[in-house]
């Protein structure tokens, strides 16, 4: 939708109309934008298959057992 507006804009300023956009603009720029879903096809595939294993934001935490931060930090220097 930003591109969209983006886009119209620019028509409309190259046109001599600066933030004068129409509903005719809007429609223009809106037939010559490819949606990103179709553009990367394999990216929105690729998030959606990390979204499946996220936890959600509004779900509990489950209690883990802590470690200190510095046993972290060395397990991380391999």
């Amino acid at each position: 939708m930003e591109t969209l507006a983006s886009e119209a804009a620019l028509l409309a300023f190259d046109e001599g109309r600066p933030q004068q956009i129409t509903l005719g603009d809007l429609e223009t720029c809106r037939q010559t934008i490819t949606p990103l879903a179709i553009q990367d096809a394999a990216a929105v595939e690729r998030m959606q298959a990390w979204a499946s294993t996220a936890r959600r934001a509004s779900s509990p935490v489950v209690a883990a057992k802590t470690q200190s931060l510095r046993a972290a930090k060395f397990r991380n220097m391999n």
